[in-house]
């Protein structure tokens, strides 16, 4: 039986690599976003007050992003480090996960 739950442990690859693959995907889209928000500026050349306003709205919303990306990257390396992982991972000390 504890052979079989030492096994199960690896049921858990499936999260970590949903989350690193979510992570790159949202990453990807606010960089995108970033061009498409530079290249809409720069097209229209509007710097009124209303564009300030929607061009902070986007900006928020990049930011907004690449929040969701470390979250779901580190996310990753949790479920890793703690259920997969047999050898020490080196991870910067405000990572160190050692227990749930």
């Amino acid at each position: 039986m504890t052979n079989f739950l030492m096994l199960c442990r690896y049921i858990l690859v499936i999260p970590v690599i949903g989350c690193v693959l979510l992570a790159i995907g949202v990453l990807i889209m606010g960089v995108g976003r970033i061009v498409t928000s530079a290249v809409n500026l720069v097209q229209l050349g509007d710097f009124s007050a209303k564009a300030a306003k929607t061009m902070s709205l986007a900006v928020i919303e990049i930011i907004d992003l690449f929040l969701i990306g470390t979250v779901a990257y580190i996310t990753a390396l949790g479920l890793y480090r703690l259920f997969i992982s047999t050898t020490d991972v080196e991870l910067p000390m405000r990572l160190k996960i050692d227990t749930l």
